[in-house]
């Protein structure tokens, strides 16, 4: 009788090691996750940055690199957890829109819809509005499948957001 208790004893304790070993590789791997996502989305913002500078000075337009030397400057103060990032983006975003850079334009608008759907899902006018610039960006760049795609999603957020009204 001895030995079966301290048999189910040993197998109890490692079970518990095991389940308490899971539950902390799992919730580490998700912080992991975040953190890997918001570095993705700083070094491509600081790329893209960079990769403006650089064709802006190019092309002549020296006068354009004072907004994003700025940027660059305070770049480490950015919180890419708060929705305010997103004006930031959209600045950029718009910039490589002038140049008819359209695929840089629709990686950082993709990036902004992102935050946007995780950080203030209830606001569907601005979600909307961003959507519908993917949508005129795919356009532009020849992706009309995945543009119309866009169309009708954007048609039914539209009709989901007046019925909420």
């Amino acid at each position: 009788m001895e030995t079966f208790f301290s048999f189910y004893n040993l197998g109890l304790c490692f079970f518990i090691l095991i389940v308490s070993t899971y539950v902390l590789l799992i919730t580490t791997s998700i912080t992991i996750e975040k953190e890997k996502e918001i570095i993705d989305v700083k070094v491509s913002l600081k790329e893209k940055i960079d990769y403006l500078l650089k064709s802006y000075h190019r092309i002549g337009q020296t006068d354009k690199c004072k907004d994003l030397n700025v940027l660059i400057k305070n770049y480490q103060n950015l919180d890419f957890e708060e929705i305010a990032i997103v004006n930031t983006i959209e600045k950029v975003a718009n910039r490589f829109e002038e140049l008819e850079q359209f695929i840089s334009s629709l990686e950082l608008q993709n990036e902004i819809i992102k935050i946007k759907e995780k950080i203030q899902p209830e606001n569907k006018g601005s979600i909307i509005t961003t959507w519908e610039k993917i949508m005129m960006l795919n356009s532009a760049i020849g992706n009309e499948d995945v543009a119309k795609r866009i169309f009708l999603y954007t048609k039914s957020l539209r009709g989901n957001h007046n019925q909420s009204r």
